[in-house]
């Protein structure tokens, strides 16, 4: 909200930092859009963003700026997180989903980065270190951005993967 109102000193600012859940990207990015659309009232703009694929476009635009393997992960991890398992994954649970030629220290380094882009954090470390998105906008962007077969055949692994015993899961 503080960022808002330095950029923009007006009544839009509680509005701004409601529909960014107070992302500063978000902000940052809505602030601007303003600024170019000129007078606009709260009312206005809260209608805007909610029906707008404004925000939508902003993620997906940022996310193509990543490395095609960190993009593959973030959109994994988005499904394990709305598959109603929590909002947290894991590095198991990402192994199971992607691509055979990503090892675990590749995937580590993926991770770390995704954590300095912002994207996500580190809930705890360890050989199956724990994660969760830092805005749940963005994971379901990520998620809903998928095609439905795909999400479909990643929910389908990912349940499969749970359904095994944990020292079994611990092996794989």
């Amino acid at each position: 909200a503080a960022l808002v109102a330095h950029l923009l000193v007006s009544d839009l600012s509680g509005v701004i930092h409601e529909q960014s859940l107070g992302n500063p990207l978000f902000i940052a990015e809505i602030v601007n859009w303003v600024r170019r659309t000129y007078h606009i009232n709260a009312n206005e703009l809260k209608t805007v963003l909610q029906t707008s694929d404004f925000l939508q476009k902003l993620v997906l635009s940022e996310l193509e700026n990543l490395p095609e393997a960190q993009r593959e992960i973030v959109r994994a991890a988005s499904v394990i997180c709305s598959a109603g398992y929590g909002a947290e994954f894991r590095t198991g649970e990402l192994q199971v989903l992607l691509s055979a030629e990503t090892d675990p220290v590749t995937l580590s380094n993926h991770l770390r980065a995704l954590i300095r882009e912002h994207l996500i954090d580190l809930i705890e470390a360890g050989a199956d270190a724990r994660y969760a998105f830092q805005q749940s906008l963005v994971r379901d962007i990520l998620y809903n951005s998928l095609p439905h077969e795909q999400r479909r055949e990643l929910h389908l692994k990912v349940a499969q993967y749970l359904s095994m015993p944990l020292s079994v899961r611990r092996r794989a």
